[in-house]
């Protein structure tokens, strides 16, 4: 009877843990500047990394009284995000942002989008309630 290696996750905790998964991301991505937003574990079928799981990525949401807000008031806010993440240590983070928000114009002209496969950037985040 065949035996098919099994899928298993392995929590990155070394460099060459880190440094073997990008290489693996970089290969199958064809681009050699792509990074993976907030790897922590591998997926491995046997010893061969197949993919990986980022299940702590730094996200923020955020919300404002829509009758308190303006241009100023969204530049404060963005501040302080840039600070509580700096303080964090976190280099890179995902803002999740609606195009009806009054953010969305301000973020689109200074940041760049998240990009998914064959470049698409039509995508919804899904929650998984698990309670």
């Amino acid at each position: 009877m065949k035996t098919f290696p099994i899928l298993r996750a392995k929590r990155i905790q070394t460099d060459s843990d880190q440094k073997e998964m990008i290489a693996v991301f970089q290969r199958v991505r064809g681009k050699d500047n792509v990074y993976p937003m907030g790897a922590t574990h591998i997926a491995c079928l046997g010893d061969e990394i197949v993919g990986g799981f980022s299940v702590q990525t730094p996200t923020v949401y955020w919300w404002t009284d829509p009758e308190q807000n303006s241009i100023r008031l969204s530049l404060q806010m963005i501040g302080c995000v840039e600070t509580i993440m700096s303080e964090r240590g976190t280099e890179a983070y995902i803002i999740a942002c609606e195009e009806e928000s009054p953010y969305y114009k301000i973020l689109e002209k200074h940041l760049s989008t998240i990009k998914g496969e064959n470049g698409c950037d039509k995508f919804k985040l899904f929650i998984r309630d698990m309670r």
